[in-house]
């Protein structure tokens, strides 16, 4: 899974968090959303490029925003089927329409109840992992 975080302390909940549910996955987290498109068009020698199979964006990143990130992703035809998760602390009709508008798999809340976050994460990843198939790139 690839995680976009640029709040360490987000990051920290948000590993946490994962490392209890039923999964094994292994995270590669970046904190900015321009090194995540690098990473995802395999621009960021030396590091070896393995395509996740989920990508989970906070949705208040700094300068480049979660939409265009998810933008960019959704225009790559090597890149478009990957699930896109948004995690924000908004309840913002106007950008969950936007995420939605724009190809997003999920919008979830980072509750700040970490059973609640816990069960949303679980039931986000249950669904994209067991649920879904999801053509070849």
């Amino acid at each position: 899974m690839l995680f976009v975080e640029d709040r360490a302390s987000d990051e920290f909940l948000i590993r946490k968090v994962l490392e209890t549910i039923p999964y094994k996955i292994e995270i590669y987290c970046l904190h900015s959303a321009e090194a995540a498109l690098d990473y995802l068009k395999g621009r960021m020698r030396p590091v070896p490029f393995i395509k996740p199979d989920i990508v989970l964006i906070d949705i208040n990143l700094a300068k480049l925003d979660d939409i265009s990130i998810l933008r960019s992703i959704k225009q790559d035809r090597d890149l478009q089927y990957l699930p896109v998760l948004l995690l924000t602390n908004s309840l913002s009709k106007k950008n969950m329409i936007n995420a939605y508008r724009n190809f997003a798999g999920g919008y979830i809340t980072k509750s700040l109840d970490y059973t609640v976050l816990k069960r949303n994460l679980q039931i986000a990843f249950t669904y994209w992992v067991d649920a879904v198939v999801l053509p070849e790139a």
